[in-house]
């Protein structure tokens, strides 16, 4: 594992990322019921190898309201989240695996052992959660999981934050099933990803 501390979204954090499968791309990887590889995968592959070839990233999303609203209330969900649960928290830019193939962007790491993960919802989703109409949990499960496996931790806080209301904070342990059907497939497609490079290299 390797921690690389530069501001998230800065111009060093893009480009780190280039090439990487990141956490925000893990449901690409699998699929959430049969945790096969999925289709989606191909493509994810495909994408990532051109990034390595022409430096350029291929996400074309570049935010909305909902990312800028998250990256607002983020210092003031955190300093909730230390008053509430008595941890203390560390912020980083970008972890990768040791061959930097695989990564994530954790919003804090958490002690020796722990890391966290923000939301910042609407007020309508955010009180789903609150009430257990939503599962916070599962709809972030390919994230949250893919960030204990890749910053080898060994749990994970998901909080769902609204400045006007309670907030909503869950545990989440390793998911054995789950890893096991994610780390070998990311894998497969980190090599489908090097095999494209060298076919591009190859071709120019």
């Amino acid at each position: 594992m390797k921690i690389h501390n530069f501001e998230q979204n800065s111009q060093e954090w893009c480009s780190a990322r280039l090439g990487v499968i990141t956490a925000s791309n893990f449901a690409k990887v699998i699929t959430p019921k049969k945790l096969q590889l999925s289709s989606q995968s191909e493509e994810l592959a495909l994408s990532l190898a051109g990034e390595i070839i022409t430096g350029v990233s291929a996400e074309e999303f570049q935010g909305n309201y909902h990312t800028d609203r998250g990256q607002e209330l983020e210092p003031d969900a955190v300093e909730l989240y230390e008053m509430t649960t008595g941890h203390t928290t560390t912020k980083v830019g970008f972890v990768t695996n040791d061959e930097g193939t695989i990564g994530a962007s954790p919003d804090r790491l958490v002690g020796e052992d722990g890391g966290l993960e923000i939301k910042c919802p609407s007020m309508k989703q955010h009180l789903r959660y609150l009430f257990g109409l939503d599962d916070l949990t599962q709809e972030h499960r390919p994230q949250v999981q893919g960030n204990i496996l890749v910053c080898q931790r060994k749990w994970w806080n998901v909080m769902s934050y609204h400045p006007e209301l309670p907030p909503v904070i869950k545990d989440v342990n390793p998911d054995a099933e789950y890893l096991g059907a994610l780390e070998p497939a990311l894998n497969e497609v980190a090599q489908k990803v090097q095999d494209y490079v060298t076919k591009i290299r190859g071709m120019m």
